[in-house]
């Protein structure tokens, strides 16, 4: 939109990058979004993955990515604060102005039409750093996820019964971190022994560690019951033995 020659600013709630969970693996159609923007993961220093090994029991299978006319045939592993500190640095080459610390609590609103946000600072906030209390703009675009609560002050809703995922991961040291797969584990047995619908993963991220995750479904009939950090070090012994 910068380069297009709008007056761009954007508004990003936490001081510093932040992590996430799934976050550090790009798959090829995310790569393809990527060079859209003239953005190079593998520049970054990201790590190139060739497919995934799924494991279920037993039993294994490698898929390699499929072919796809516009696509890379290939994912990399970045990290995620890599990756946004990246994308703020190139949208501020664009001449958008990047906001940091600042959460846009809720819209300004004058006569039915949305001209802005008002923002809350961060307490970690750096005191060099200027505190803004609002910015006003002709368009607003909400991009903090499905449960906006932006978004809910405009009226939106999500429907809650469908389906969404719970995450957790961690990093640990690999000397087989240089590899090019990631491996996925089926069938996860939750504290009784019986499969879970949901899935574990391994990233190697090319720079000494593996990141290291398990997801559950909200479909699992016992999903409430399910402790997401005890499931992950569940998970981490066993792919340790």
């Amino acid at each position: 939109m910068a380069q297009a020659g709008h007056d761009v600013t954007v508004v990003e709630k936490r001081p510093v990058p932040r992590h996430k969970a799934c976050g550090d693996a790009l798959t090829p159609r995310a790569l393809g979004e990527l060079a859209l923007l003239d953005i190079d993961a593998l520049q970054l220093d990201g790590h190139r993955l060739d497919g995934v090994r799924m494991v279920h029991g037993r039993r294994e299978v490698t898929v390699p990515w499929p072919e796809h006319v516009d696509l890379p045939t290939h994912a990399v592993a970045l990290r995620r604060d890599v990756l946004d500190t990246e994308l703020r640095r190139h949208a501020g080459a664009a001449g958008a102005h990047v906001i940091m610390g600042h959460e846009a609590s809720g819209p300004i609103v004058e006569r039915g039409f949305v001209r802005g946000a008002t923002l809350t600072a961060d307490t970690e906030l750096d005191d060099s750093r200027p505190r803004l209390d609002s910015v006003r703009s002709r368009f607003v675009v909400v991009a903090d996820g499905a449960n906006s609560s932006f978004g809910r002050a405009l009226g939106t809703t999500r429907h809650h019964n469908w389906p969404y995922g719970i995450a957790t991961r961690t990093y640990f040291a690999s000397a087989r971190s240089s590899e090019s797969w990631i491996e996925s584990t089926l069938g996860l047995p939750d504290a009784a022994g019986n499969p879970i619908a949901g899935y574990g993963w391994v990233i190697p991220l090319g720079d000494g560690t593996l990141n290291v995750g398990v997801a559950v479904l909200s479909t699992y009939r016992d999903v409430r019951g399910v402790n997401a950090l005890k499931l992950l070090d569940a998970f981490a012994h066993r792919i340790a033995k």
